[in-house]
């Protein structure tokens, strides 16, 4: 196991739970490309809460999608897909997460969220816009996914990480945007216990490390 890595290393609203899956409209909406709606537009990027299929899976994978994404179960939309939509409009990317030892969500949202072309699919998005009161960078500290804004996808079969002495993806068996390694791991391990191990489903606020049970990733189209 590698050893260097940086694991180690806004309007306030209440906390509330997981929003309700993406109605038929909502679903048709993937596949248009209008640069005109007169709704909001939500979409799926991922979700992990059953734990029913594995994240431990190969560049094409993350490319093309997995899961159920109309269904309850875990799935990753694909960053074949996400490249392709967000290069119309404008888009905010919404985190929500459960901490483990209790049943408290908090979530972040952040402007301007852009997945970049092949082979990349970099990251890409601004500042934080929104965020539940319990979600810690009240002083300015870097929130866990800031420190991936920028960073290539990397999976343990293509290695585009920031780190010289390993693949990331490699090390914790999952794909995600490392840098070296990671302060946000969401596509990790299941965790099993609320004890700290970076190898899971893990998220560090700015405040302390999160160990997660539940996570979804949303896009929002503002314009």
């Amino acid at each position: 196991m590698a050893t260097n890595h940086n694991q180690h290393a806004a309007h306030n609203h209440n906390s509330k739970d997981f929003e309700n899956d993406l109605t038929s409209q909502q679903r048709t909406s993937l596949n248009q490309t209008n640069d005109h709606l007169d709704v909001q537009v939500y979409v799926q990027i991922r979700r992990r809460e059953q734990f029913d299929i594995s994240f431990d899976r190969n560049f094409e994978d993350y490319e093309m999608g997995f899961g159920d994404y109309c269904g309850a179960g875990d799935f990753w939309l694909g960053l074949k897909k996400l490249h392709q939509k967000t290069q119309f409009g404008r888009w905010h990317l919404r985190l929500s997460m459960r901490i483990f030892s209790d049943s408290i969500v908090f979530w972040g949202e952040w402007r301007d969220f852009k997945i970049h072309q092949a082979p990349l699919y970099t990251l890409t998005f601004g500042t934080m816009i929104a965020k539940s009161d319990n979600m810690a960078n009240t002083t300015g500290t870097q929130d866990g996914l800031d420190f991936h804004n920028r960073m290539a996808f990397s999976t343990p079969d293509t290695d585009q990480d920031m780190w010289t002495y390993g693949n990331c993806a490699a090390d914790y068996a999952a794909g995600w945007w490392y840098e070296q390694c990671h302060r946000a791991n969401l596509n990790g391990k299941m965790a099993p216990s609320a004890s700290v191990d970076y190898e899971q489903m893990s998220y560090n606020d700015g405040d302390a490390w999160k160990m997660i049970s539940r996570s979804e990733m949303k896009m929002i189209r503002v314009a």
